[in-house]
């Protein structure tokens, strides 16, 4: 548990850190707001936008009521001196135009714009920047940097003494528009665009107590700024005044700060209204020169009024529409069509429909505004605070991916990143806090599950390298794969095999343990082990079974060549072993009998309930168990059945008689394995005298078997199968066996 715990840190540890270290690169920052960004706006949908502003657009249904080509550069601009006086007759608050005025005219039509734009007294028109790549010689010469200026071009001179003229670039990076600009670095300074410039007119009521305040909180040169309604920014002196106001802000960063608080302690005339828009001002000066816009819904989202429905209503009970009222509302007036196929003036944003409609220049410049106004602009986290989101949240799907159970965690962990993506929804939608969303979800999830399966893989792979060495102490290697690689029940493994078993059992193994010290018994038969296996598996056999001083091994083989002659050199050198296995403990020797047998064995799982063997079962492992145990009868070492010692070729092997064991219907005819073929020549008189013995009992001629029996005795000192024949010649004399015996020596007891 302590392991998987440290593991748990240290994957969440590295998660966090690959996430915060990805948090800081441009590509995933790009990344971060063209896809993290725009899956909050889709998840959090359209929202209602502030009342405060309203669009009227230029448009092909305004075109066609007013007579007028659909194009904005024909129409008289006489109908834009009506369009304002009509709106402020109607008490619009600002009257924003996101148009261009720099080519003149017919002079009495620009003539009449101007002075309408004077008699209101709150028009802030669209001003085009002009951008030029100015030579910059280095110190000390030789060469210079290229600079991009930017300026803005002249409009009319009537139009630039009645009206605030500012510009409205828009950036697209990295491929559509999800910020604004508050100021641009222009030739003359910090300029303030359109939404900044309308947000100013819009505060005029409140410009008294925004720079009391901010003479309050120790800005300085504020004896500068202009004081009071009838002298506050407006028309021409607005771009000045902002931009000295901006310097101030600039050059004390925490001005903002101490001016907010100076509001809070001191509440301006006008109430909550004046205090909103003193805010706005604060946010605007104090803040970077960009923000990221807070969109509130695809095209047309923000109520917007044909061009020409407004002209056409004038006089008629103040109304422009359905539920339109102009006054005290921020008026944005540009191009907006509400077809694809008609739209001359679009951008494309979060909210860009499937249709292809984007939002227009003018839609976009009132989000900016009501943003501003609202202080409701999206803000992301700052760095630090969204470095400690993404480290804290990796260190948590890390640990998550560790949980014990692959599908508990992997259920956890999509819980947790379902959890995340909710709440940083619902913080966007509140607040319009933006917190990350492709790191966190689509980065350090999948690679905390991804490091996480590919560590458990390993420590599984260690485990099963771990139990294979295990079980192979205690199965065959065919079963240790199957356990190790599958994952099925008791008795999927069982088969039936072509094979070669090797049935061994200790001599005096009852007398050494009751005379042997425990401890010395099990070196004893550790050392006598070793030397049992090592030939079997050097001659590619298995050892299946161990129980007490009994061992069965196997050869198995889609086929018999080979098996027997690999099993019959592993019992010849077993057999020529022993006196080296018993030495070391003590005087205790223990030789070893082996019988051999071969034939179908079924292999696999036996048991039941919760205990199960893997080992070999069926006649022909019992009846090699039995040939083995006739080597106590015979005074032999090695016996073998004819299955096994016909493909014996190459070893000295003699045929010591056909045997029927107690519970079988047939005899077995079994073999003495003596020896290789060079080391038996010397054996040879005995087996030849031992050979007339069998055929002579055979026949039932007790007396010239005994005689040759006798002879292989007498030849080679001493032969137990020899002995065995001569016991049953002297009982088969007494009791001849019946008509009907063939030969066949009936064992009763092996």
């Amino acid at each position: 548990m302590t392991s998987r715990v440290l593991k748990a840190v240290l994957l969440g540890a590295a998660v966090g850190v690959a996430g915060v270290a990805a948090s800081i690169l441009p590509a995933v920052i790009d990344l971060e707001e063209e896809v993290g960004l725009s899956l909050l706006f889709r998840l959090r949908g359209a929202s209602k936008p502030p009342s405060d502003v309203v669009i009227v657009s230029v448009d092909r249904r305004s075109s066609a009521d007013l007579g007028l080509p659909n194009d904005l550069r024909k129409w008289p601009r006489t109908l834009h001196a009506r369009l304002t006086d009509a709106l402020a007759r109607e008490g619009a608050s600002v009257i924003a135009f996101d148009m261009y005025f720099e080519e003149p005219r017919d002079p009495s039509e620009d003539r009449a714009m101007a002075e309408s734009f004077a008699r209101a007294g709150n028009v802030a028109v669209c001003e085009r920047l002009h951008a030029e790549w100015v030579s910059r010689p280095r110190n000390g010469g030789g060469g210079g940097d290229e600079l991009r200026v930017l300026s803005q071009m002249s409009s009319l001179s009537g139009v630039a003494k009645s009206a605030a003229l500012a510009p409205f670039p828009l950036p697209k990076v990295p491929l559509k528009v999800s910020k604004a600009w508050t100021f641009v670095s222009t030739a003359g300074g910090e300029t303030p665009t359109l939404p900044v410039a309308a947000i100013h007119l819009l505060s005029r009521p409140a410009w008294e107590a925004f720079v009391r305040a901010a003479e309050r909180a120790g800005a300085g040169r504020t004896s500068e700024w202009p004081r009071g309604v009838e002298i506050a920014p407006a028309g021409e002196n607005l771009p000045a005044v902002a931009r000295e106001v901006r310097r101030a802000f600039d050059k004390d960063p925490r001005l903002a700060d101490r001016v907010l608080r100076e509001l809070e302690g001191n509440a301006p005339a006008g109430g909550d209204s004046a205090k909103r828009i003193v805010r706005a001002l604060v946010a605007l000066y104090g803040g970077p020169a960009t923000a990221y816009l807070d969109f509130y819904g695809p095209a047309r989202t923000i109520p917007t009024v044909p061009y020409s429905a407004v002209l056409s209503s004038v006089g008629r009970a103040g109304r422009h529409g359905p539920n339109i009222d102009f006054r005290g509302k921020a008026v944005f007036v540009g191009l907006s069509e509400p077809s694809q196929m008609d739209q001359k003036d679009g951008f494309p944003t979060v909210f860009t429909d499937a249709r292809g409609l984007d939002l227009s220049g003018v839609e976009i410049a009132a989000t900016a505004f009501a943003n501003f106004l609202t202080g409701r602009p999206v803000r992301p986290l700052g760095l630090l605070p969204q470095l400690a989101v993404v480290f804290l949240w990796g260190f948590s799907a890390g640990a998550l991916c560790l949980l014990p159970r692959p599908a508990v965690s992997a259920a956890a962990l999509v819980a947790a990143a379902g959890g995340y993506v909710f709440f940083a929804v619902f913080r966007f939608s509140a607040s319009g806090t933006w917190y990350p969303v492709v790191v966190p979800v689509l980065f350090q999830a999948p690679a905390a599950w991804s490091v996480a399966m590919a560590w458990n893989f390993i420590d599984l792979s260690r485990d099963r390298t771990r139990v294979r060495k295990a079980l192979a102490l205690y199965l065959p290697p065919d079963a240790v794969e199957r356990i190790t690689r599958t994952v099925t029940g008791a008795g999927a493994g069982q088969r039936v095999v072509h094979g070669v078993c090797l049935a061994t059992d200790g001599e005096r193994y009852t007398a050494l343990a009751e005379t042997m010290d425990p401890k010395e018994l099990g070196i004893f038969m550790n050392r006598y082990y070793e030397a049992v296996f090592d030939p079997v598996r050097r001659h590619g056999g298995t050892v299946s079974n161990v129980v007490g001083d009994s061992m069965l091994a196997l050869w198995v083989a889609p086929s018999d060549e080979g098996a027997a002659a690999r099993a019959g050199a592993a019992a010849v050198e077993i057999n020529r072993a022993q006196n080296r296995a018993g030495s070391p403990v003590g005087d205790a020797v223990m030789r070893t009998r082996i019988g051999l047998h071969a034939g179908p064995i079924f292999l696999g799982d036996i048991g039941a309930a919760d205990h199960y063997e893997y080992r070999p079962f069926g006649d022909i492992v019992n009846t090699a168990s039995r040939i083995e145990g006739l080597n106590k009868r015979l005074g032999t070492r090695i016996l073998a059945s004819d299955e096994v010692a016909s493909r014996l070729d190459g070893f000295l092997t003699r045929p010591v008689g056909d045997f029927l064991f107690a519970g079988k219907a047939r005899p077995v005819r079994v073999y003495e394995v003596l020896a290789s073929d060079g080391e038996g020549a010397c054996q040879q008189p005995a087996l030849a005298a031992f050979s007339r013995g069998i055929e002579a009992f055979r026949r039932r001629n007790w007396d010239e078997a005994e005689r040759a029996f006798r002879e292989a005795v007498a030849v080679s000192g001493r032969d137990g199968p020899s002995d065995f024949y001569l016991g049953l010649c002297a009982r088969y004399r007494d009791h001849p066996p019946g008509a009907e015996w063939a030969g066949t020596v009936r064992v009763d007891k092996s």
